[in-house]
């Protein structure tokens, strides 16, 4: 026959999975301390990749103005079909982005994530 005690004992260890299951799971959705942690661990990692984006959202561009003593005649070019293609495609992608910014950084997220757990495997 089950005793009281058995059964209160049996809750408490019930009551102490649930709540170690809980925290697991509340720290797995806590992207903020998996992000934090992640760059603590690699932080030379996260620097260069932080510099390439940085670079590649810039949009650098060649100086308006020639460089003192190398003025030349403007020339009239028309682009090739081609360089049109890519500047639509290129404003396109610049309204996208803030639209599409917070799902992108979910998924990186969530990629990161998993690329973490491997790596502490």
């Amino acid at each position: 026959m089950i005793t009281k005690e058995s059964l209160l004992s049996e809750l408490a260890k019930s009551r102490a999975a649930v709540r170690r299951d809980l925290w697991a799971v509340g720290d797995e959705l806590n992207l903020a301390n998996r992000a934090r942690r992640s760059v603590k661990r690699h932080p030379l990692a996260w620097l260069g990749a932080a510099a390439a984006v940085g670079y590649l959202v810039s949009g650098r561009r060649a100086p308006a103005t020639p460089p003192a003593g190398k003025a030349k005649a403007p020339t009239l070019k028309t682009p090739p079909a081609r360089l049109g293609l890519w500047n639509l495609v290129w404003n396109i992608a610049k309204l996208l982005v803030p639209v599409l910014r917070p799902a992108l950084s979910a998924y990186a997220a969530q990629k990161l994530g998993e690329l973490a757990t491997k790596v502490q495997r």
